[in-house]
């Protein structure tokens, strides 16, 4: 009882720290630099959205506005079966680069993402949620590492904030 004890608690301790300094000093034994430049590839913005009727229309406006070739960006909205004025929403912006995906029951955030990561048309698919918004320049910021073929995955910096404009998120 005691050594599963002591090797449950090595793993508990291992997944939130030991884990991390592994990642870190690896990361300095094989450093190399990412070659970054510009990318302007087709891409497609996927929002997974489930009763965001109060958020959906600034993110489609946003995401919109960014600072990327219209011609290369699709939006795609897969309502997770929302019951409020999601659908309607997203159907006032509907055109050849902002579609709906309808799933008439709930079946959770994962499912619709897969379902709308087979409807993109983009070669470079950008998850995004239902409340975010953009900084004009963060898709081709977060574009420009695709230019490394070793690079596979990208993640941006999220920065919570309360409509007032603090760094604090509410809840």
């Amino acid at each position: 009882a005691i050594a599963v004890f002591y090797v449950s608690l090595f793993l508990i301790v291992y997944v939130y720290v030991g884990y991390l300094v592994v990642v870190y000093f690896m990361g300095l034994v094989r450093r190399r630099d990412v070659r970054k430049g510009a990318y302007e590839g087709n891409v497609t913005l996927l929002v997974a959205a489930f009763n965001e009727e109060d958020c959906i229309g600034d993110t489609i406006r946003n995401k919109l506005d960014l600072n990327y070739p219209k011609e290369k960006l699709e939006i795609i909205v897969v309502s997770d079966g929302s019951t409020v004025r999601t659908d309607e929403i997203v159907t006032e912006y509907a055109s050849d680069r902002v579609r709906l995906i309808r799933q008439p029951t709930r079946c959770g955030k994962t499912r619709a993402l897969n379902v709308g990561a087979r409807a993109a048309r983009g070669d470079i698919i950008v998850s995004c949620d239902a409340n975010s918004m953009y900084r004009g320049d963060a898709l081709r910021k977060l574009l420009g590492s695709f230019l490394d073929p070793s690079v596979g995955y990208v993640t941006g910096k999220m920065v919570y904030a309360n409509a007032d404009g603090s760094s604090i998120g509410a809840g």
